[in-house]
């Protein structure tokens, strides 16, 4: 979304999923930060994961589940916690309205970091944006249903850039 306010010319067209403009509350995301810095990601990765999947998926998925906690485990907690700071201050939602990219909007019904409101936020500020929600998923929705996600952003794509046959 900064990019498309600040360098649109650099863009063809926007796919957003699951995300958000500004994610207060600060709060959160300054104790999550400090909590990593004390304990190390490994402290807040099983809460980070289960944030990104509906509990049946995770039911459902237990080794998935596994490999993305492994995943997340042994992120430096630095650049994990700078990360965070870098959320609590982010607010790019009073400028929604310079972007005139074609942008989709995807949220995830069941996303408990990025809940819908976000992404109708986003919608209803730019410019001919268009919402999709997908069900059920939770904030990794491109992984809990890619079959849904998926062809969303194809035709987003295809609809957005021209294919030459050159």
């Amino acid at each position: 979304m900064w990019l498309a306010e600040h360098a649109a010319d650099r863009l063809t067209s926007l796919s957003l999923c699951c995300t958000s403009a500004e994610m207060g509350p600060a709060s959160g995301w300054a104790e999550r930060a400090a909590t990593t810095r004390r304990n190390g990601t490994r402290a807040v990765s099983k809460a980070v994961v289960e944030r990104w999947f509906t509990p049946r998926w995770r039911a459902v998925n237990p080794q998935r589940v596994r490999n993305y906690q492994a995943m997340v485990e042994p992120t430096p907690a630095e650049g994990y916690a700078s990360c965070c700071e870098a959320i609590e201050t982010m607010d790019i939602a009073s400028n929604l309205a310079d972007i005139d990219t074609p942008t989709l909007v995807i949220a995830a019904a069941n996303d408990p970091a990025t809940p819908p409101e976000h992404a109708r936020r986003i919608a209803a500020n730019v410019l001919g944006a268009r919402l999709e929600i997908v069900s059920p998923a939770a904030h990794l929705a491109s992984a809990e249903c890619p079959h849904k996600v998926n062809p969303l952003i194809l035709s987003h794509l295809r609809a957005s850039v021209p294919c030459s046959r050159d």
